[in-house]
This record gives C-alpha cells, structure tokens and sequence, in this order.
C-alpha cells in the first residue's frame, strides 16, 4: 500500500496550486502522546529508530522531507486524544484528537528541537484560512476561551 500512496502523495502534493497546502492523516509524525514515538518516526523517515529496542529499522515511509518538498504547510492529524500543534522544520503540525485533562507542555520537547503548545482542558483546534493568513486555535470547548493561536502569514 505504502508503495501506491507515496507516489500518488508527492505528484498531488507537487501539483497543487493551492495559497495554503493542507495534507490530514490519522497518525502524527511528531507528538507527545504516550505510547506513540516508533509510530511518528516511522511516519516521518525511511531509516528510524525503535525506541525499545534501539534497533535500527529501513521500512519507514519518509513522509517528511517528502511533505517539506512539496512546500506542505500545515499537517493534521488525529490519532493521540490531545490537542498540540507545534512547528518541525517549515510544516506546521496539528494534532487534532480532543482532550480529556490532558498534559501542558511549552518549550522545547528533550527530542525535538521545537516549540510545544498541547492544552490541559477539553478542547478542539479551530482552524481559519485566507489568502493572506492561515490560523490555528486551540479552544476550551467548556468556556471557548482560545487558549494558544499560532498565525501563519503568506508574503
């Protein structure tokens, strides 16, 4: 299957026209959420790293510098129940899963070289874009306080 999407990904991706380039997909390639690191870095590179074992794997899917090639600007995906978004490299990740009193992290993760913003309240992430502008609001579903925004502006 990985074999049939990838290429079909990258030509779409290389194709579109589009003022903000948006890709979804269920699993995250970067995310805090317990339980799910080989699932990310095997997203994300061809070669990784299992973080039980340490052993070194070569079956990942290489979605990253496919996604940054592409000149992806937003990635979303579910999978984890937080809401995070954080930025990697030139993409913008959303993990849009919902929460349920989860963890508040901001600053930069031990691993990653990049800014977290996850939210400790039930929430959703409340996304708006024009041609100009691209925003991502993580919002308190009980109060619909905003509680972090990241704006994107095109030049």
């Amino acid at each position: 299957m990985k074999n049939e999407i990838l290429p079909w990904f990258q030509r779409e991706l290389a194709a579109a026209t589009a003022t903000w380039k948006i890709a979804f997909g269920h699993h995250p390639m970067y995310s805090k959420g317990q339980g799910h690191q080989d699932e990310t870095r095997r997203l994300r590179s061809v070669v990784y790293r299992q973080s039980a074992s340490g052993e070194e794997k070569k079956n990942g899917w290489g979605m990253e510098d496919m996604c940054i090639y592409g000149g992806l600007d937003l990635y979303i995906a579910g999978h984890d129940h937080t809401n995070q978004v954080h930025r990697a490299k030139s993409i913008d990740h959303v993990v849009a899963g919902g929460t349920l009193e989860c963890s508040l992290w901001r600053g930069p993760c031990a691993t990653q070289e990049m800014d977290w913003v996850g939210t400790k309240v039930v929430g959703f992430t409340a996304f708006e874009a024009n041609h100009r502008e691209l925003i991502i609001r993580l919002v308190d579903c009980r109060s619909g306080r905003v509680v972090h925004e990241v704006v994107r502006k095109r030049k």
